[in-house]
């Protein structure tokens, strides 16, 4: 997520302490996460797709040349990928 407001930049302030010293390496890439997923060795949490899809319209970026990306990306990895994605329907 991308921090717009006070309330977001406290909200991603937490998750960081949360995840400080529990073994995680984190990226942030609220726009690219396809490079994150390239970059990456074993295994690999990708959280959150819906977010990262809001962060791209947000940004007027196109959303169907990013997904390819990224479908690309998973596609050559070798670690296991879990993608976490709220609703969207």
């Amino acid at each position: 997520a991308e921090a717009f407001d006070d309330e977001m930049r406290a909200r991603i302030a937490k998750h960081r302490a949360d995840r400080a010293g529990a073994g995680w390496t984190t990226i942030e890439a609220p726009l690219d996460p396809a490079s994150a997923v390239r970059a990456a060795q074993g295994f690999v949490l990708l959280d959150c797709v819906t977010v990262w899809l809001g962060n791209l319209m947000h940004h007027k970026k196109a959303t169907g040349e990013a997904l390819d990306r990224l479908c690309a990306a998973l596609a050559a990895t070798q670690g296991r990928v879990v993608l976490v994605s709220n609703e969207v329907g």
